[in-house]
């Protein structure tokens, strides 16, 4: 029983031994990996063809016809892939690409299964700030809005989809309406 403990004990750690010895290589690896892209990476910005003209002043850029502004030569050496040492526009570009299309799979109002549909006014442009129910509607259909850009609308039958708005003609067009209270 001794004996096979012993085994036991023995192979445990070895096979720990092992297994560290592994992730001690890997580790390894991985830094001697890292390590050869920054040289790799120097060696391109060492032969950036900025170099020299990032060194002029404003008068010899000039007079080279080139502006007096070194942002964009920067960011192109700050930009580079390191491992190719050029730019990758096209990742920039699909890039673009995939964020308009989320931008307008998430776009507001309503969506692509329940559009939005304008009902009106339609003859004043604008935002509405202030909405009230009529609280001496019985059938909860009539609602007044405001306009920020002006006026005071009701609509008689907010369930109808074909019922327009029409503004309140005792109240003056040029009135900004933010807020409607009883």
């Amino acid at each position: 029983m001794k004996s096979n403990l012993k085994l036991l004990i023995g192979g445990l750690s070895l096979s720990l031994i092992t297994t560290l010895g592994y992730k001690e290589y890997v580790s390894y690896k991985a830094e001697k990996e890292i390590e050869e892209k920054r040289q790799t990476h120097a060696k391109f910005l060492k032969n950036s063809p900025f170099n020299e003209r990032l060194q002029w002043d404003k008068k010899t850029r000039k007079l080279n016809g080139l502006p007096p502004n070194k942002y964009f030569e920067q960011m192109w050496e700050l930009t580079i892939n390191p491992a190719t040492g050029r730019l990758e526009d096209e990742n920039v570009i699909k890039l673009r690409e995939e964020l308009t299309a989320q931008r307008i799979a998430r776009r507001v109002p309503g969506d692509s299964n329940s559009p939005w549909v304008e009902r009106g006014p339609n003859n004043v442009g604008g935002r509405t700030r202030a909405m009230l129910f009529d609280p001496n509607d019985s059938s909860n259909r009539r609602v007044y809005a405001g306009g920020v850009s002006g006026g005071l609308w009701v609509n008689n039958d907010i369930t109808n989809a074909n019922s327009q708005w029409q503004r309140v003609q005792n109240v003056p067009g040029n009135l900004s309406v933010t807020i409607i209270g009883i």
